[in-house]
């Protein structure tokens, strides 16, 4: 290629370009040329196309091996849900409980637990505290330890909804005037909640919770019945 059959693009060319394409100066076709008494066109052709082939076979390398590495980190999340295990803690509120016909206010409600999850099942285990009065004089507590199995239905990439339900045994304290009384019992629950991922190996969730049991008590009825309503944080160990 000489340096007047060099192609100049359409427009305005400056003064100083136009010279030294045509006069070859030290910027232009001088340099080049010094390069071509150095080294052979030929050699010159087969280093460019070995520099070519080379950067190509580099690229496509580089991005086989990053292909790869990205399938890896999106089937890995998957992978490790099965069996991980993680530790949960909850508060909210106790409502609408009654044992027999006596009808407690609402209370506090809160617990902690730890589950994994074993293929399309999530498990878990629970300790929870509920409290309500039954009147200015007559205080409730009990102390509900439970397990439960919870299937989530995915709702989109970060959220779920959660139904679950599980047995309980329930420890309840009544105290009035001074005195307590204590009962056990069995029981089972059922909950709806919702969940979101909010970070790596942090869930979010809200939840609510039907609890049945029967209560051993020496006169009435012993059924307990409360609603529990309240959120929590899953976290992975």
């Amino acid at each position: 290629m000489t340096p007047s059959s060099v192609p100049i693009p359409r427009g305005r060319v400056h003064g100083s370009h136009r010279s030294s394409f045509r006069h070859g100066n030290a910027d232009g076709c001088n340099r080049f040329g010094s390069f071509q008494n150095r080294r052979p066109r030929g050699v010159i052709h087969f280093w460019a196309i070995g520099a070519t082939i080379l950067k190509t076979m580099t690229i496509h390398a580089l991005t086989g091996v990053a292909a790869l590495v990205g399938m890896y980190a999106l089937a890995a999340p998957a992978h490790a849900q099965d069996g991980n295990w993680y530790a949960v803690a909850r508060a909210g509120e106790a409502t609408n409980t009654s044992l027999g016909s006596a009808d407690f206010s609402d209370g506090a409600a809160y617990g902690a637990g730890i589950g994994t999850k074993l293929g399309p099942v999530r498990v878990e285990v629970d300790a929870d505290h509920l409290s309500g009065s039954l009147s200015s004089a007559v205080d409730g507590s009990a102390w509900d330890y439970n397990t439960s199995a919870f299937l989530d239905f995915k709702l989109g990439d970060k959220s779920a909804l959660s139904i679950g339900g599980g047995a309980d045994y329930v420890q309840a304290t009544a105290t009035a005037f001074g005195s307590s009384f204590d009962t056990d019992g069995t029981g089972y629950h059922y909950s709806v909640g919702l969940s979101r991922r909010i970070s790596d190996g942090v869930i979010a969730e809200v939840e609510w919770r039907r609890i049945e049991a029967n209560l051993d008590v020496p006169f009435g009825s012993g059924d307990l019945e409360t609603t529990v309503v309240r959120a929590g944080v899953r976290v992975t160990l």
